[in-house]
Formats: structure tokens, C-alpha cells, sequence
């Protein structure tokens, strides 16, 4: 398994005035109150993606990038997996598959 930069604790907490309300991507403000955010943490998102890469491929993963992700379909025992790379369509299948699009995964996640 490979390692990455551990994440550095630093508790700080606050609330986000109304006027920067705007700059959250996706939240309904309509019948909002008040908006607290919370950092406990931080990481080198870059080394913890290469990491995490670097250990699947550790553990026998293919890694194809960079690719566009435009759907799968859930088979009986395998998920067949359609991408784009360089403009070229292309399938494959795996037994597992990781939607790990953070807060956009909801919208990867639909048909």
C-alpha cells in the first residue's frame, strides 16, 4: 500500500456570511439560516490521487486517463463500463467499480 502526506488537524469553524451564499455549488439557500462550515483537516488532493491510483494498480487495477466516464451498465456478476479517451469510445468490465465523484457522485450515479 502506498502512503500519502498525512492530513494536518488544524479545528477551525466558522460561519459563511449570506453574501458568499452564491459560491456553494449545488445547495438550495431559499429557506436557508445560517451557513456553518468546519475544517479539521487538510490534504494534497494530487498526492492522495496518485497515491490511491498507484495502490489499485499495486492491487492489479488497469487505470485508463485521462478518460471521460459516460456510463455503465450493472450486469449479473460484472459492471460493463463505457468511456471516452482521446475521442474514442470504448467498454470494459469489472467487478467492481467506485464512483468516487465527491459531491457530484449523485449526478454521475443517474442513468
Amino acid at each position: 500500500m502506498r502512503c500519502w502526506q498525512d492530513c494536518v488537524a488544524v479545528p477551525v469553524f466558522g460561519t459563511l456570511p449570506r453574501s458568499r451564499w452564491g459560491e456553494l455549488d449545488g445547495l438550495d439557500t431559499k429557506d436557508l439560516q445560517a451557513v456553518l462550515w468546519y475544517q479539521d483537516g487538510r490534504t494534497d488532493d494530487q498526492a492522495l490521487t496518485r497515491a490511491v491510483i498507484g495502490s489499485a494498480q499495486d492491487y492489479g487495477a488497469e487505470v485508463q486517463m485521462p478518460a471521460r466516464f459516460t456510463g455503465a451498465q450493472l450486469l449479473e456478476q460484472m459492471v460493463r463500463v463505457r468511456y471516452e479517451q482521446h475521442g474514442i469510445t470504448h467498454e470494459c468490465e469489472a467487478r467492481v467499480l467506485v464512483n468516487a465523484a465527491g459531491p457530484w457522485a449523485s449526478q454521475v450515479a443517474q442513468p
